[in-house]
């Protein structure tokens, strides 16, 4: 387990003790406001925010989206962003990615 997972666990209310991290952090309400939270998306003029990236999702060809000269995707639309961080966050419950892995892909 590094470093990001045990940071990242108890700010989603999960614990070691947790036998299926990723059901349990995907499936808990607010997930993607506290990843929002997490990547600085709130604070006025960030990075986040100025490319409508709530999630810093790295760019990947993602429907309505351009590569930022930063690698980032930069969306046209804050719903656009918001729907494209849902989207990511559905996969990564498709994939039944662990927390560990997950967290490589935000």
């Amino acid at each position: 387990m590094n470093l990001a997972t045990l940071v990242m666990m108890p700010l989603l209310g999960l614990t070691l003790g947790t036998t299926d991290v990723h059901t349990r952090c995907l499936d808990k309400p607010g997930v993607i406001y506290k990843i929002k939270r997490l990547e600085g998306y709130f604070k006025r003029d960030s990075l986040p925010q100025r490319l409508n990236n709530p999630c810093s999702l790295v760019y990947n060809h993602q429907r309505g989206a351009t590569k930022h000269r930063s690698g980032f995707a930069q969306f046209m639309t804050p719903r656009a962003g918001d729907w494209a961080c849902q989207r990511q966050v559905e996969r990564m419950q498709i994939k039944k990615l662990s927390l560990k892995r997950a967290w490589n892909y935000l």
